[in-house]
Parts: C-alpha cells; structure tokens; sequence
C-alpha cells in the first residue's frame, strides 16, 4: 500500500500501532468528547479532504485526534491499515485534514478517534466518530493508439490494439463502432460492439465478419471504464482505421465431390481413405441427390462411437482450404461421458499414429463442459508426439469454448451449414507462424495465427499436410442413433478468396 500524509493544521507524529486503541472509553467523566459531525469536504485522484469540529479531551483542553481509514467497511481503528494523528487547537472550532497517497479510484472509510495524552503513554481514548465514506477519483481511461486491421478477406478483418488503463489501474474493456466512410464517433456509438479487455499492455485482437466484398469500411475503439450502459466512462477515440475488403475469389477447387455418383470418387491425386460408419446415402443431400452419412450411437453410458472419413490430398501442401456443407440434426445431444470431446476435422502429414515419432496433427473438437446439453462448444487441438513424450502447441486457441453446435453457436441443428476451413504450416522448425481459421455460415468464427505446426525431426523437415479425416471418435456417445451429412465437399490450393 502506498504511504499516505496528511495535511492539517497541526500534525503530531503516527502511531507506532493501534493496539492501545482496545481502551477506547465511553463517554463519562474524564472521556474525551466524540466527533459527531465527520465531513468529506474534496476528494482527488489521491486523497481525500475530510472536516469536523473539534471537541474536549474530558480535561478542559483541545482534544488530539485520530484519523483512520480503510476499507469502505472500516467499523473500528483497531482493523484499520493505517491512521494519522491530527492536534486539536480550539474547542469548537472547525478542523481539517487531507489524507494523500490515496489509490486512485478507490473507495475508503473513514472514523475520527479523539484521545488526549501521549499514544505512547496510556492514551485516553473517546468514542470513534461515525464511519463517512468517499472515493478518490479515476483518472480519464486510456487513450488507443494503435489500432490496426490485419486479414482482411471479403468478409472479415481482424482489429489489433493494445490494452490500456481504464483510469483506476484495471484493465479497460472497450466500445468497437464499424461503419462506412465516413463513420461518425457519436452517431455510430449508440450501436458500437463491447469487447472486453485483457491484461493491459497486452494485445486485444478482434475478429470483424458479416462485411460485404470490395466494400470499404472504417473502425474506431474506444477504451471504456467498467461496461457499456447507460453511464459509461469513455477514453477518447482511437483514429479512424479504414480497410476495404477483397473481391470474392474465383480460384478453382483442386477437388471436389457432391457423391451424386452414388459413391465417393477419387480424382486429380485426391482420394477417399478410410472409413467406419459412414456410407455415401440418399436419405438427405445439399444439392443433388446424395451426402455422405455419418451414424453416431445409440452407445451405452461411457461407451464411444466411431464415425469418420479420412482423406489423402495426393500432394503435399504447405497450406490448404476446404469447403463443405453440414448437416446436424435436431436429436443431436452431447453427452457429458467423461472425456466429453468429439472429433470435428483433423489433418497431419503421414502418419496419425501416437507412436510415429515427430508427427503432428491440427485440428478441431467438440466439447460440453457440463451436463447433458444438445449444445457443444468449439476447442482446437494441435499436438505431436515425440517418442511418447507428449507436447501441445495450439491448446491455447484464442476461441477455444466458444458456443458451437445448437444453442447460441453458429451451427444450427436441423438445416445445413456451411463450414470453410484453412490449415497453414508453419514456415520452419522454429517459426510460430502457422494458422488454423473456421469460417461458419460465411461468418469468421475461429483462428490462430501463430502456431507451432511443423514436423519436430530432420527427416522429414519441410513442414507440409496430406492427410486428414471428417468427423472421427466419439468419446462422449449418443444415447440415440444421431446421423450426421456431409456434402458438397471441396478442397483449394490457393487462397479462395474467404
């Protein structure tokens, strides 16, 4: 705690401690005076000027006083953290002191004891004055100075700015307005976007989606003190950031299959790998006349289900895209089996095995935290294996747990969704700078820019992908038999335009 001081009219030295403050006598013959009227008059960023009238000290003199102050719950001297003697100078006349060193916008109490003699000497002590509170002032929240845009896709960017002071110490959350040229500060924040803030000086990233291709939009933040309502304390407003979105891209699919052949076809190197439970079916399709069907249950309480497709690229590749639709239907429940997380969509190079030395694998799951819910939350997975010596790289997802399936999530149950994916390995053995985006619905929803995707030996060290499946393991079960559909399946080697 900082040192406070005190400024009065006449300052005796502090108390080496308060325990004498246990002899706090009544009112009787011989007791000095209570203080009855305590006053806050001013406060400041770091103190507070308090008032009152002084009082004798049960001797017919000016009595000394007391001054402590703590918590706003302060009730008695004795449980205060610190506390300032003050010397009275005429019975009845006003007194006052300022507190300073005070935390900035911080609540205090504050109790007056009047006492004559020496602390150091068996001081005689009144009654403590009632307890008055005040709250030093909050400075103004800090200024952002560094909002940027980055990823900007036809319907996306993503915002970076670092995290300032909300004007008492604490971390600022933030009000985001988006708008077209020219966006105005005060028209525009009636409907700004709350985003809450991280450790200050951290870096805040905001993922900006629903914009319209080749349209140009402009951004303003502004720190805020406590939440967006009615009474909010706003810093000033960042400078106007403008980015325009990219035209939708053109580029071809290397690979793709709407398995209205009646089967899974293989072409341009790409093939269908292995599967369990999973047939190519008539009884559901996006367009056309077939999807690939997944079947999930019905499994006993901690019993799995297993349904997946897995896929060889038929290259290598450093990056890729993948673009389908998704079909959940609406007895879909997840179950809270113990571990409660599903495959969604996996990749690596190779070899998926756990004992295949230095490989690794990017991917998504699907988890409930609590309870039997027919909603999931999103968790990224990206691991590798090292002789059996386990290491993660990418658990730590920024959107790890957000909502998924059902409920608030973005993939409903009951129609079809659409889901984009894009895998990036990292550049080198030594570089983070791998990504792992999921678009839902044509919605930025999830992504990781600075991952550790790469293989861990020399041989092989370019790090690359060529495998993966759909869908997979199910440690957590289905009570009921849940058929999930996968169609009009497509995979990019060049950046189509997401």
């Amino acid at each position: 705690m900082k040192m406070r001081v005190v400024s009065v009219l006449s300052v005796l030295a502090l108390p080496p401690a308060l325990g004498s403050c246990e002899r706090v006598l009544g009112t009787g013959d011989g007791a000095p005076q209570p203080v009855t009227d305590i006053e806050v008059v001013s406060t400041s960023s770091s103190s507070v000027q308090l008032r009152w009238t002084q009082v004798e000290d049960g001797a017919g003199r000016p009595a000394k006083y007391i001054i402590a102050f703590g918590p706003p719950t302060i009730s008695t001297p004795v449980s205060v953290d610190s506390a300032i003697v003050v010397a009275g100078t005429l019975i009845g006349a006003p007194s006052s002191a300022s507190v300073e060193g005070l935390d900035r916008g911080t609540s205090y109490g504050f109790i007056i004891v009047s006492f004559r003699g020496s602390l150091d000497s068996a001081p005689v002590f009144g009654e403590p004055s009632g307890r008055v509170l005040a709250a030093t002032d909050a400075d103004a929240p800090g200024d952002v100075r560094d909002l940027s845009a980055a990823l900007v896709g036809s319907n996306s960017t993503t915002l970076n700015w670092s995290a300032v002071d909300d004007g008492t110490g604490n971390p600022s959350n933030y009000a985001l307005v988006v708008g077209t040229p020219s966006v105005d500060w005060a028209t525009a924040l009636p409907t700004a976007t709350e985003v809450l803030g991280p450790s200050i000086g951290s870096t805040v990233s905001r993922i900006v989606s629903g914009l319209n291709p080749t349209t140009t939009y402009q951004f303003q933040v502004a720190s805020v003190r406590g939440r967006l309502g009615a009474s909010t304390i706003l810093g000033p407003p960042s400078a106007v950031v403008s980015v325009t979105t990219t035209a939708v891209s053109a580029s071809t699919a290397f690979f793709s299959d709407d398995f209205d052949t009646g089967s899974r076809t293989n072409a341009n190197g790409f093939t269908w790998g292995a599967q369990s439970r999973v047939t190519v079916s008539n009884e559901r399709a996006f367009t056309g006349t077939h999807s690939l069907r997944f079947s999930f249950g019905p499994d006993a309480i901690a019993s799995d289900s297993h349904s997946e497709q897995r896929f060889n690229l038929g290259r290598y590749l450093s990056e890729y895209w993948v673009d389908y639709m998704l079909y959940v239907p609406t007895n879909f429940v997840h179950r809270n089996d113990p571990p409660a997380n599903n495959k969604f969509f996996m990749t690596w190079r190779d070899t998926y095995s756990d004992l295949a030395g230095g490989t690794w694998r990017i991917g998504y799951e699907y988890e409930t935290s609590s309870g039997n819910t027919p909603n999931s939350t999103i968790r990224a997975m990206s691991s590798r294996w090292d002789f059996n010596s386990w290491e993660s790289s990418g658990l730590n997802h920024p959107d790890n747990y957000k909502p998924f399936i059902g409920g608030t999530g973005p993939v409903r149950v009951g129609q079809w969704n659409r889901i984009r994916l894009q895998f990036k390995a990292a550049s080198s053995r030594t570089a983070s700078d791998g990504i792992m985006r999921m678009w839902v619905n044509d919605a930025l929803y999830a992504q990781k820019l600075d991952g550790k995707f790469h293989n861990f030996f020399a041989t092989p060290a370019d790090a690359v992908l060529r495998n993966g499946y759909f869908l997979g393991w199910s440690n957590s079960g289905f009570t009921q038999e849940t058929l999930i559909f996968i169609d009009a399946v497509k995979f990019y080697d060049v950046n189509p335009g997401w």
